[in-house]
């Protein structure tokens, strides 16, 4: 089948506060974030802060958005980056992750190194014992 060259697919990751995730855009790719978000899971601490910070190839790390912890925190942002990016994502601040998804053009693969796996309420429940 082929596809069109406008052609999109939609991509999804989770950042833990306990190690960076990596991210490296394939030649002919272009990765857009479009939503983020806290994620909401039953260790998340119900005050606090964070801040995502991004760290672009050789490039100063910046911090893209803050969160404000005890309320559903989400945020729509229009961040794309391009072939031959490494982005090295950060969450500084509470104990919590950081939920990002969006949509790639080009060339649909991705790399995607430290990514937390989502967690099933009875795996937590399992671990806890």
């Amino acid at each position: 089948m082929l596809l069109p060259d406008n052609y999109s697919t939609v991509w999804t990751t989770i950042i833990s506060s306990e190690k960076p995730c990596t991210v490296k855009v394939s030649e002919h790719a272009t990765l857009h974030i479009t939503n983020l978000c806290v994620g909401r899971e039953e260790y998340t601490p119900q005050t606090g802060r964070l801040v995502l910070y991004a760290k672009v190839n050789d490039q100063d790390e910046v911090a893209l958005i803050p969160f404000t912890l005890g309320s559903f925190e989400s945020s729509q942002v229009d961040f794309n980056f391009n072939e031959g990016d490494v982005i090295v994502f950060t969450v500084k601040g509470a104990k919590a992750s950081v939920h990002a998804s969006g949509f790639l053009t080009g060339l649909l693969a991705i790399d995607i190194e430290n990514a937390r796996e989502p967690l099933i309420k009875n795996e937590v429940k399992e671990e806890e014992k």
